[in-house]
């Protein structure tokens, strides 16, 4: 999570394979390694490793949902992405993110509309 928020994630993904090479099942490794691969803009590899974190991590963790919606966005799945903005805002109407998800929500949605 270090690495992540310090912008280091060559580093973050080093220490995370480690991580999830001796417990595979901790949802939270694979959360991290998801932000790390959003972050080299490596989208593909992210929801390889988000969609496990979502299987295991608790239901209520919306930052999950967030994290998943970028890496969507990145891959120009739009729809899904929504989906998952939407779903952050459920679990967490009033985060610290939920301006920007709503924000962001609404320009895709937006995006969406002109391309029907």
């Amino acid at each position: 999570s270090a690495f992540n928020q310090t912008s280091r994630f060559d580093d973050a993904v080093r220490s995370l394979q480690r991580g999830i090479s001796l417990n595979p099942a901790a949802w939270q490794a694979h959360f991290e390694m998801g932000k790390a691969f959003v972050g080299k803009g490596d989208f593909t590899t992210a929801i390889r490793h988000l969609n496990p974190a979502q299987k295991i991590a608790p239901d209520a963790y919306a930052p999950l949902h967030l994290v998943k919606a970028h890496a969507l966005l990145g891959m120009r799945s739009y729809s899904d992405a929504m989906s998952e903005l939407e779903k952050y805002l459920e679990r967490d109407p009033n985060g610290k993110s939920s301006v920007q998800a709503r924000e962001t929500l609404a320009k895709v949605k937006a995006f969406m509309a002109t391309k029907k």
